[in-house]
C-alpha cells in the first residue's frame, strides 16, 4: 500500500512539474508580448507556434534531468531550501540543454524569450514545490500518507 502511495505521489510531482514548465513557457510568451506592447523591444513578436517544439523538448529533457537528479524520490526530511536548490540546479541544466539543442537544431529562439522562460520557471517551481509541501503536510496532519512502525522486543 505504501509503495502504491509513493508511485501516486511521484506521478503527481511529475505532472506538477510538467504543468509548471508549460506554464513557464506560456508566461514567458505573455511577458514577451507585454514587452512588445510597451515598446521595450524593437523586434516583432514571433508566433507562439515557433516555441512549441522547444517547449516540448524542454518537457522531455526536464523529466529526464529531474529523474536523474533524484527529484522524484521521497524527501520527508529534506529542508525546503535544499529542495529549492536542487530544483533550481535541475531547471538550469534543463534550460541550458534545451537552449543548446534548439540552437543546434536551428530552431528560431528569441534570447529574451528564453531568459523569460528561465525566470518564470524558477519562480513557478519555487511556489509549486512550496504548495506541494503544504498539501503533503495537510494530508499527513489528517493521518494520510504516513508511515507507522512497531518495535517489538525487550530493553
Amino acid at each position: 500500500m505504501l509503495k502504491r502511495h509513493h508511485e501516486l505521489i511521484r506521478s503527481l510531482f511529475k505532472a506538477s512539474d510538467i504543468a509548471t514548465a508549460a506554464a513557464a513557457w506560456i508566461a514567458a510568451y505573455g511577458l514577451r508580448q507585454l514587452a512588445g506592447q510597451m515598446k521595450l523591444t524593437p523586434h516583432k513578436l514571433p508566433e507562439f507556434s515557433t516555441f512549441i517544439s522547444p517547449m516540448l523538448l524542454s518537457l522531455v529533457l526536464m523529466l529526464l534531468v529531474f529523474t536523474r537528479q533524484g527529484l522524484y524520490e521521497p524527501k520527508r526530511t529534506k529542508k525546503l531550501l535544499a529542495e529549492i536548490r536542487d530544483i533550481s540546479h535541475a531547471i538550469f541544466v534543463t534550460w541550458g540543454l534545451t537552449y543548446l539543442i534548439a540552437t543546434f537544431m536551428k530552431l528560431d529562439l528569441s534570447r529574451i524569450m528564453m531568459f523569460s522562460v528561465l525566470l518564470s520557471w524558477l519562480i513557478l517551481a519555487f511556489f509549486g514545490r512550496l504548495l506541494t509541501r503544504k498539501a503533503l503536510w495537510w494530508f499527513r496532519s489528517r493521518g494520510l500518507n504516513i508511515r507507522h512502525a512497531a518495535i517489538i522486543g525487550t530493553g
